[in-house]
């Protein structure tokens, strides 16, 4: 039961960020040719951001979750203002996220390909992404 409700309070935590971050980065502006969503601008993430993140880690394929209390998140730039996101404990990596900026924080544009929110606020990481039948949740810090 405990597991249960561990289980259910990464999800939830996962689903509030990743609606605050649609929420928050969604504007009216153009796009500028940048290759972005309308409204946004693509940005590299400044070094600081870049590295490895210490927290809480969750992963779930299927109907088998794998939950750890505590693992580790590593932000690798793969290209031009590309970036993925390799996890501790087998947990599969993701990729070909691309960051907008606003007021010195980061959040991930939608691929399109999934459900994402990735923020990264100072020194602290967080991960809510659902692709298909897989979810990844993380929260933690440098």
């Amino acid at each position: 039961m405990h597991i249960l409700k561990r289980k259910f309070s990464i999800v939830l935590k996962s689903v509030v960020i990743l609606t605050l971050l649609v929420s928050f980065s969604c504007s009216s502006d153009d796009d500028g040719g940048n290759g972005g969503a309308e409204g946004t601008v693509i940005v590299s993430l400044p070094d600081s951001a870049v590295g490895e993140y210490t927290g809480e880690l969750s992963y779930t394929s299927g109907a088998l979750p794998t939950e750890n209390d505590s693992g580790t998140a590593t932000i690798v730039k793969t290209g031009d203002n590309v970036y993925k996101i390799t996890f501790s404990d087998g947990v599969p990596e993701l990729t070909g996220f691309r960051f907008i900026a606003s007021n010195g924080n980061f959040t991930s544009a939608s691929t399109g390909n999934s459900s994402e929110g990735v923020s990264i606020n100072g020194s602290s990481l967080s991960v809510g992404v659902t692709e298909g039948t897989s979810n990844w949740a993380f929260s933690g810090s440098k």
